[in-house]
């Protein structure tokens, strides 16, 4: 009985993947557009997140041009936690919000495009204790993108050092640590601007975005330390300043006329040691507007031969 049973759930499951196949082989599709060197290249972003070395909430802009062989990107932003829910005693001893500006270059040493299969879901069929899903593969452009990069960055943030007098008394002084750094690495980036149509279904599908990873090593020739609040002597000697760091990152950006954005960044930075491990994570999220400023090829990119 229950070898009987087996045979005809086999069976039934071998109709289901057939029925599959031929289902997705019957359905013919077409690119509404399917160039990735089409994409968005200038974009204007407003961003917030969390450094967690700090622990203050960046709020600031970001741009991005791509054109041919280059990328330009410029980040600006301010701590939002100081500026907004800062108390007196943060004011009097001239404690300042998180901020920096960091402007960015980059050059495409390889860039090419190469064709990947996007499963545009045609159907889900829930059994009693499986999922079925049939999917149409579409191949799809896939543009790839490997380079160098480098740029200039402008780091402020706040740190104090702790210490006892001649009287064996405890203070703590507080300071301004303003640290300029040049960095240079390298850049991987993928870009996909794509829509479809397949026969029998209303809704287009498609997508329109760029992934980037991005690692970078870092040179701080000067940290300025400002004392802001002193309640003792002035001994930068216990300060813990570093020349060299370096960072690495993802970000996923929506190139769409309207959408979104995410960034995952750690590393150690040079400069001023918070923590005094050195490492540090950014997280920041946001919104942007995308747009092109130069003319469009092909609606269905053509590989030059």
């Amino acid at each position: 009985m229950k070898s009987k049973y087996n045979t005809k759930l086999l069976l039934l499951i071998i109709a289901i993947v057939c029925a599959s196949n031929v289902f997705s082989q019957t359905h013919n599709y077409s690119y509404k557009y399917n160039n990735p060197y089409n994409v968005n290249n200038f974009t204007v972003g407003v961003y917030t997140g969390l450094d967690f070395s700090v622990i203050d909430a960046p709020v600031g802009l970001q741009f991005n041009y791509m054109i041919s062989r280059l990328s330009l990107e410029a980040k600006f932003a301010r701590g939002f936690l100081l500026s907004v829910l800062g108390d007196d005693s943060d004011k009097v001893h001239g404690i300042k919000p998180l901020a920096f500006v960091e402007l960015t270059g980059a050059i495409h040493l390889v860039d090419k495009a190469k064709t990947k299969n996007y499963k545009f879901v045609l159907a889900v069929s829930q059994g009693y204790s499986s999922t079925t899903t049939t999917y149409l593969p579409v191949p799809v452009y896939v543009r790839k993108i490997f380079g160098i990069r480098g740029g200039l960055m402008r780091y402020n943030i706040n740190g104090k050092v702790g210490g006892k007098d001649a009287n064996n008394v405890s203070y703590t002084n507080y300071y301004n640590m303003a640290t300029t750094s040049l960095y240079g690495g390298l850049l991987l980036k993928t870009i996909q601007d794509f829509k479809i149509n397949v026969e029998g279904f209303r809704k287009e599908k498609g997508k329109k975005r760029m992934r980037e990873f991005y690692l970078d090593f870092m040179f701080s020739p000067k940290t300025n330390i400002n004392p802001t609040y002193l309640q003792g002597a002035d001994d930068q000697s216990t300060i813990v300043i570093r020349n060299t760091g370096f960072r690495m990152g993802w970000q996923w950006r929506s190139t769409r006329a309207f959408g979104g954005h995410f960034r995952l960044e750690f590393g150690m930075m040079p400069g001023y040691a918070i923590p005094k491990a050195g490492l540090y994570t950014m997280w920041t999220t946001g919104f942007n507007i995308s747009t092109r400023v130069a003319p469009k090829g092909d609606a269905v990119y053509a590989p030059k031969k």
